[in-house]
């Protein structure tokens, strides 16, 4: 198997794992540094099948004595026992991926090549890729929830709303709605979500804790995108007919 000391691409990391997947170690190092534990939870929603979590602090990092820097380096020693644990050994090819500029999928890099372990690349492209593809009908326009894992698609053939759980990227309930449904959003505190129904020139009002409409709004004609004011108050819809925005107070 070819071995990758720098970077390794989506398509040359699917075949080398396709060759042997036993001599390829996958390691998710997504971190923040303003929320600690959001790279691990991130890792616990969705990762790449078969990768393994790095923690910046706690696998990467030495304990901070106040003197000693924000993120000091571990002994030699230190590393190579954290890093045999985690499964990492010279037959290996390990690949290491984090969420952005790959800065702490770097530090995976660094560390490795510094103990002398050549064989380990940083996926380039990583969180570029497509993770999952869930069938929803003829979609439209998509509202995200703040609040939770649930995003809400408009499905314009089948005149409804698919509510997807992000954790499991399955469709949990559909909602029917008016006809052709364009556009939808989602308020900033995640209990309504509003779906313009272009044949209809309404604008359905779901309650997201029950999944059902509780109200219709009239208004003009080719609602579309839309989407909602920061504070909640204000409704915004494209109209392709009038080539205009549509504007609702709440």
């Amino acid at each position: 198997m070819t071995r990758y000391a720098t970077l390794i691409d989506t398509e040359h990391l699917a075949a080398a794992i396709a060759a042997d997947q036993r001599a390829v170690l996958i390691v998710d190092c997504r971190f923040d540094l303003k929320d600690t534990s959001a790279g691990e939870r991130d890792y616990l929603e969705a990762h790449i099948p078969g990768a393994i979590y790095a923690h910046l602090d706690r696998d990467l990092s030495a304990p901070k004595d106040g003197r000693n820097g924000r993120h000091p380096l571990p002994a030699a020693s230190v590393a190579t026992n954290t890093f045999g644990l985690l499964g990492i050994d010279n037959t290996r090819q390990v690949v290491a991926y984090d969420m952005d500029t790959g800065s702490f999928a770097s530090r995976l890099w660094w560390m490795l090549r510094w103990l002398g372990h050549d064989a380990v690349a940083v996926l380039d492209g990583a969180t570029d890729a497509v993770t999952a593809t869930v069938p929803v009908g003829a979609t439209g326009g998509v509202g995200v929830d703040p609040t939770t894992n649930k995003v809400y698609v408009a499905d314009y053939g089948g005149g409804a709303v698919a509510v997807l759980d992000g954790a499991t990227k399955t469709v949990a309930a559909t909602i029917p709605v008016g006809a052709f449904p364009r556009g939808a959003a989602v308020s900033p505190d995640g209990a309504h979500v509003y779906v313009a129904n272009n044949h209809e020139n309404t604008v359905s009002v779901i309650d997201t804790a029950t999944n059902t409409v509780i109200a219709t709004i009239p208004t003009g004609p080719g609602l579309n995108a839309a989407a909602v004011s920061p504070d909640g108050t204000r409704l915004y819809f494209a109209s392709s007919n009038e080539d205009s925005v549509t504007v609702i107070r709440l």
